[in-house]
């Protein structure tokens, strides 16, 4: 063994002894693009990168590992991004379209307003309202939404009573109505008035009654809690009062009903329908039932834009299809009129940003976010990303 083996030797036991040598995992670097490949457009890649050390002959050779955060940034707007990214307003129930039965149904308290009568009256309350619902079920076009009673009370005897009775009688309606299953699974909201002195001030002006104008003018100037019931049978030795006892109460003891519903409108080869007679809240549900973006849907919210051009919604939610098909001057065409509309925010922003002017669109965007338009927060992440 020569001495100059030994001498490489012992310097190769005393370098492992002061720097011990280290295991460096070789990367896989496919493994590694796939990993990155699978994430999202905005997340942080990670690139490996391996730098060898300049070492000396007969040296130990250690290799050094660093990690480059490479940020990928999304560059092209997709039209999937616009279809998400637009907003669609839902109609506002139109009033003169809205659908609805109203009436009233006397209660008889002939005897007293006792509360042994109430189950009567209920029972005959709910016959007479079922007769009604009966009668629109059996139009096939006809659906029930909702039922509207209010009950009233009328003003003879203590005020305070008068009001334990309302509220007693309006939980004792409810109850009798779950328990008898009346309205089936129809929603319905039940309310008490405890003296009706609207009704009675409108019955005594279409009586002839005596000393009317003098009764009219207790009702508007005494207040209730002041004592206008102890005036009224005051004036005129109370021979007013007898009259409102007996021909002016009993017609204040009712329970006044609303019934809400919808018209079914079906289109098809067998039930033709004009799109002249549908409301906005037609075209919009009808476009509801097919894929947002595919061409009916598009469709039928354009043509609802164009024969309601006086609606905000009809005209947001037109320039909305416009948008998702990059349709810029449509887009305008249907918005400048609203444009001031925080309802309109979130798609004026989205059409500043299809035309190039991004600081309008981030201001638009910005007030849509304020008005808690969910939509807009996408888009401003996208120009925040893209103004790095």
């Amino acid at each position: 063994m020569s001495k100059r083996f030994i001498y490489l030797l012992s310097l190769l036991l005393v370098t492992a002894m002061v720097c011990p040598a280290q295991t460096v995992k070789k990367p896989d670097i496919q493994k590694e693009h796939k990993a990155v490949s699978g994430r999202k457009t905005n997340a942080k890649k990670r690139k490996v990168v391996v730098t060898p050390t300049v070492a000396p002959q007969d040296t130990l050779v250690v290799h050094r590992v660093e990690e480059v955060k490479v940020s990928q940034r999304p560059t092209v707007l997709t039209d999937s991004c616009l279809l998400s990214w637009v907003n669609f307003l839902t109609p506002a129930q139109d009033k003169k379209n809205a659908n609805s039965v109203e009436g009233s149904i006397v209660l008889d308290y002939s005897h007293g307003q006792k509360s042994k009568y109430d189950n009567r009256n209920f029972y005959e309350a709910m016959y007479k309202l079922q007769s009604v619902l009966h009668q629109m079920k059996s139009d096939p076009a006809i659906s029930i939404k909702s039922v509207n009673l209010i009950g009233y009370t009328a003003p003879d005897g203590n005020y305070r009573v008068n009001e334990k009775m309302g509220m007693q009688r309006s939980l004792g309606l409810t109850d009798y109505i779950r328990s008898s299953g009346s309205l089936e699974s129809i929603p319905f909201e039940v309310n008490w008035v405890a003296e009706d002195w609207k009704k009675v001030t409108q019955l005594v002006e279409q009586s002839e009654m005596p000393f009317k104008a003098a009764v009219l003018d207790i009702i508007h100037t005494v207040d209730v809690v002041n004592g206008r019931e102890v005036a009224l049978m005051n004036l005129a030795g109370g021979s007013p009062y007898q009259y409102l006892k007996a021909y002016i109460f009993p017609q204040v003891r009712r329970i006044d009903y609303v019934i809400g519903y919808d018209v079914k409108k079906r289109v098809g080869p067998g039930n033709k329908i004009s799109y002249a007679d549908m409301s906005l809240n037609d075209f919009y549900n009808m476009a509801q039932s097919h894929e947002r973006g595919s061409a009916e849907f598009n469709d039928l919210l354009d043509l609802a834009g164009r024969l309601f051009p006086d609606s905000p919604e009809a005209c947001i939610n037109a320039a909305a299809v416009a948008l998702s098909k990059r349709d810029t001057e449509r887009a305008r065409g249907y918005l400048m009129k609203f444009s001031t509309l925080p309802e309109a925010g979130n798609n004026m922003g989205i059409l500043y940003l299809l035309e190039g002017n991004a600081d309008k669109a981030e201001v638009y965007l910005e007030l849509a976010r304020a008005a808690g338009v969910k939509q807009a927060a996408e888009s401003l992440k996208y120009i925040n990303i893209v103004r790095r």
